[in-house]
């Protein structure tokens, strides 16, 4: 085996770590950092929605492997990572939503609160990148036709 087939994984593995670090010095923003108690209300309020979201996030990185492994998109093409990248972003968002949509503005934003909370990972860092999934799948799914 040499260097050059182990190198993806090394930095993979590198990469990993350096994401986890940054997350770790971005804890301290995240929703309520200093009533723990709070935190854990929100998340056990919205424990099933979460889940649900986390699902719907696996539903999209599911159908991105089906695109390419049935043969749909060449291995090269980049718009079925593209919609994979959307539908990862856009499942969880529209989950949060419609979960919530009936109890109000103060219960959506809860449950966006409470994803941000399952992820560990801040508002501020979270949802913008959500959005620029949604935007790259909308990208993504124009450039099909």
């Amino acid at each position: 085996m040499d260097f050059d087939t182990v190198r993806p994984v090394i930095s993979g593995i590198a990469g990993s770590f350096i994401a986890a670090g940054i997350l770790a010095l971005l804890a301290k923003y995240l929703p309520y950092s200093n009533d723990l108690s709070r935190q854990r209300s929100i998340e056990g309020n919205h424990r099933r929605v979460t889940q649900f979201a986390n699902v719907g996030a696996g539903i999209g990185i599911v159908t991105g492997l089906i695109f390419y492994l049935g043969g749909i998109f060449d291995s090269n093409d980049w718009r079925g990572f593209g919609i994979m990248m959307g539908l990862t972003g856009l499942l969880p968002v529209t989950v949060i939503l419609f979960a919530n949509l009936l109890d109000g503005t103060e219960q959506i934003r809860e449950g966006f609160i409470a994803y941000s909370l399952s992820q560990k990972t801040p508002p501020v860092v979270l949802f913008p990148l959500l959005v620029g999934m949604i935007i790259f799948g909308i990208c993504a799914t124009a450039y099909l036709f």
